[in-house]
């Protein structure tokens, strides 16, 4: 009996998005933990979820939920699988357009972040190309759904096609969720 109450405590939201926070800890002890860094420091957010817990504080907050999902529930749904979908297609193009792009490369390790050719023999292998992978560019994707474009300089120039996409319409679908519960 004691056994399912514990299982039954595991599966709550809270817990699993601290399980989930504690993720980068682990994979920073595989092998090419490091390449992936960004995605997996961006994990840590989750660890908010349990400070938005009001259901405790306000138990009226659980009936508001309710409402809400009641009234914007199947608008919400669609607008986020639209969103993900745009998010997963413009990460993608960005992998597609500048995984070879030499102005992506970061190193670490290195005086000069953005500058290969300051590091050494030994710090030359924390170099990587920002958009090298998928989750690499979903990161930089999401950053640039929130409306900042810190490396717009570095894109190439079919990848700034995708940023003026993401800008226009990226935002767009991702706006609408706010907009009805805001």
């Amino acid at each position: 009996l004691e056994l399912l109450a514990r299982v039954g405590a595991a599966a709550d939201l809270c817990v699993l998005a601290e399980a989930l926070s504690l993720l980068p800890c682990f994979a920073a002890w595989g092998a090419d933990a490091g390449k992936y860094s960004p995605v997996f420091e961006s994990l840590r957010m989750l660890r908010t979820l349990r400070l938005m817990d009001l259901c405790s504080c306000a138990p009226g907050m659980k009936d508001f939920g309710r409402v809400v999902l009641a009234q914007f529930g199947t608008v919400m749904l669609t607008s986020g699988y639209l969103g993900g979908a745009v998010w997963l297609f413009c990460a993608t193009l960005y992998y597609y357009f500048d995984k070879a792009n030499p102005q992506m490369m970061i190193c670490p390790a290195c005086d000069d972040i953005d500058d290969p050719s300051s590091c050494s023999e030994v710090q030359v292998t924390s170099c990587f190309n920002r958009m090298e992978s998928i989750p690499n560019a979903l990161f930089f994707c999401l950053v640039n759904l929130f409306g900042e474009f810190p490396l717009m300089d570095r894109h190439s120039s079919s990848s700034r096609w995708v940023c003026a996409f993401v800008a226009l319409v990226g935002q767009v679908l991702l706006g609408v969720p706010c907009g009805l519960l805001g």
